[in-house]
């Protein structure tokens, strides 16, 4: 039997990069997935000519708490019940503090931590009522130690870290465990405008000296989406080639 056969699984931001290899790697599990992109479906489309009826995705803007719910209700009811969730979704917006304006902080907040927020409120209502349930968040290496330059990021990721754990401690008991992944440096459309020189002085700073493969950390994610992590709750497990 595979790692997630039959689990019902939504995954947010799940158009490229690790959300793209999270969704992937669910399928070749064996789950049912529902997606959500924001702007292009990206690789889901082609993803779907290979998995037919077991991928169904949705354009949704996670900032947008209405609209959260809509496609949730409709993703959980074509799924017939929800099983996992991982909240993939999130972008960063790169500044000096003092540089950066009200808007860029807010919309940084508003999708890596209220987004998450919205999608968790509408999976919890069915994962509690079945009393069972898994929740991944991934959030980012950077949420436990900080970066120059990307003070909103940092800060909003950190956040997601201790939502991580305050929700384990809630729905523990019931049924529900809660983790979140932290991704070091990954090759994604996030790091491919960095300078070759900058890149070269950020994998130096890596023990394993490269950058991670989105795939590797979708690995981590399956994991703490399966039964075999039915014991782990409220922890952060760390993919960064040994950085931190």
């Amino acid at each position: 039997m595979s790692m997630l056969d039959q689990k019902k699984v939504i995954v947010t931001g799940a158009s490229k990069g690790i959300g793209l290899a999270i969704a992937a790697m669910c399928l070749n599990g064996g789950a049912e997935v529902a997606a959500t992109f924001n702007s292009e479906e990206g690789g889901l489309r082609a993803l779907r000519e290979t998995f037919a009826e077991r991928l169904s995705f949705y354009r949704l803007d996670i900032r947008d708490a209405e609209a959260t719910k809509v496609v949730m209700t409709e993703a959980i009811e074509r799924l017939g019940g929800v099983d996992a969730l991982v909240n993939n979704a999130g972008i960063s917006r790169s500044a000096m503090f003092m540089m950066m304006s009200d808007e860029q902080w807010d919309e940084v907040f508003q999708t890596n931590l209220w987004g998450a927020r919205h999608v968790t409120r509408q999976v919890l209502f069915p994962m509690l009522s079945q009393k069972k349930g898994v929740i991944v968040n991934v959030a980012s290496a950077h949420g436990l130690k900080g970066a120059s330059g990307l003070a909103a990021y940092c800060a909003s990721k950190a956040a997601l870290i201790s939502l991580t754990q305050t929700l384990s401690r809630e729905l523990s008991g019931k049924g529900v465990r809660v983790n979140a992944v932290a991704p070091g440096y990954v090759e994604t459309d996030m790091t491919a405008y960095f300078q070759p020189e900058f890149k070269e002085s950020l994998m130096a700073q890596i023990p394993m000296r490269r950058f991670g493969e989105p795939r590797e950390i979708a690995d981590a994610v399956v994991f703490l989406l399966s039964d075999r992590a039915s014991y782990i709750t409220g922890q952060t497990l760390v993919v960064d080639g040994g950085m931190l």
